[in-house]
């Protein structure tokens, strides 16, 4: 599916929103154990709660005792009934159901396509292809190495301190040439900053955390705060990147055209496409067949790929990365050092002109 690429970019380049839950106490059955934490959600047998640091933790249920438990249970079916039959998982199982028809399955992808909420696509996988996607992270994650892993965490962190601690400077630097540049950039600043906040927070930027990553935990514990977040810089794109906004009048409406057993014919239309196409169903979900066909072999391409970074020329390449990501934070250092507009603006043109030497120039036709 077309869309999937796009899905994915946004789950991975965006997403978070400062939580606005009350923290609660928690207890264990001993009553040793007690932490002022905020709910976040139920991913089997373990509660997973966040500490005013941000960090998240997960406690076995049955470790906790009742009043904790009947709180959990409490939450749990609170934030369900918030979530109130969006299109994401929660943690009592699958919105799609365990084996959902293909009918369920098109009337779903329609209603994904409408709001553009990245939780959808995880839905839509089956169980093979969610444990090809988590095998893929906690490889990556295995395979870079520490410092650079790190570096790049760091990099985030002064592009957040930047946003934040600078953001009046990022408006009002000469680089923006009229009001509306000026009124954008304040509109994607709303968004950003608190979503690279979050990232921060988050797992994933917890390179131990990634080793073990499990997509499932993940849309169950850090994305519903991040939903909506997600959902609006989807929106703010479309309102001021020209090739966003034309994509999303371009949102495709699938239709069953007939079904045989485990293979069917379904219809895609948009304003730019008509067309029929073919699915089969893998597993416990229905599969367009020119992803079924290719996903084996791209599966093994990117974990060649992955594996590859862990053989000394692979270890060379990431020092070539590192070097890069350092080459980036040391850019950033005199914005975030600048006191002034002025100091800020020439700092920031010195970015822009050293940027335009690295960008490589594609040659006219």
């Amino acid at each position: 599916m077309r869309r999937v690429a796009i899905w994915s970019a946004v789950i991975l380049a965006n997403w978070f929103v400062s939580s606005s839950a009350i923290a609660e106490t928690w207890v264990d059955r001993s009553g040793t154990f007690r932490i002022e934490a905020e709910f976040v959600g139920v991913q089997g047998k373990e509660v997973a709660l966040k500490k005013s640091d941000g960090s998240t933790i997960r406690v076995p249920i049955a470790k906790l005792n009742d009043e904790s438990i009947a709180q959990a249970k409490r939450l749990y079916e609170a934030s369900k009934a918030k979530v109130g039959g969006g299109v994401g998982p929660d943690a009592a199982g699958s919105s799609l159901g365990e084996n959902p028809t293909l009918q369920q399955t098109i009337d779903f992808m329609n209603e994904v396509a409408k709001t553009a909420d990245p939780s959808g696509v995880w839905e839509l996988m089956p169980a093979t292809y969610r444990n090809d996607i988590n095998e893929l992270v906690r490889l990556f994650a295995q395979s870079v190495d520490t410092l650079t892993w790190g570096d790049a965490v760091g990099v985030i962190d002064k592009l957040h301190r930047l946003l934040d601690e600078k953001g009046e400077f990022l408006i009002n630097s000469s680089l923006n040439q009229n009001a509306d540049q000026k009124e954008k950039l304040a509109l994607a600043l709303k968004e950003v900053t608190p979503m690279l906040k979050a990232i921060l927070a988050s797992d994933l930027c917890d390179q131990s955390t990634m080793k073990t990553f499990d997509g499932d935990r993940f849309i169950q514990t850090q994305y519903p705060p991040l939903k909506d977040r997600a959902i609006a810089i989807a929106e703010l794109a479309k309102e001021t990147i020209p090739q966003a906004s034309q994509q999303a009048g371009e949102i495709e409406r699938w239709e069953v055209v007939s079904e045989d057993g485990d293979s069917a014919i379904i219809k895609v239309t948009s304003p730019t496409r008509n067309e029929e196409v073919a699915c089969r169903r893998v597993g416990n979900r229905w599969v367009l067949d020119s992803t079924a066909e290719k996903w084996s072999g791209d599966m093994d391409k990117a974990r060649a790929m992955l594996e590859s970074l862990q053989t000394p020329e692979g270890k060379q390449s990431l020092a070539q990365v590192r070097q890069m990501i350092m080459m980036g934070s040391g850019m950033l250092e005199p914005m975030l050092k600048a006191k002034t507009q002025a100091e800020f603006d020439q700092a920031a043109s010195g970015l822009a002109a050293m940027a335009a030497m690295m960008i490589p120039k594609v040659p006219q036709p």
